[in-house]
C-alpha cells in the first residue's frame, strides 16, 4: 500500500507543467516513488 511520508508545496504561478516538475523533483527527494496533488491555489 501507500504510504504517506509528508506533504510539500509549490508555488505554480499560472503554469501546472512546472508545478508537476517541482513536486515530482521534491517527492523524488524525499523517497517518495509517486505523489499527488491534493490541492491548487493561485
Amino acid at each position: 500500500g501507500q504510504q504517506k511520508v509528508g506533504t510539500i508545496s509549490a508555488n505554480a504561478g499560472t503554469n501546472l507543467g512546472s508545478l508537476e516538475e517541482q513536486l515530482a523533483q521534491k517527492a523524488d527527494e524525499m523517497g517518495a516513488k509517486s505523489f499527488r496533488i491534493t490541492s491548487v491555489t493561485g
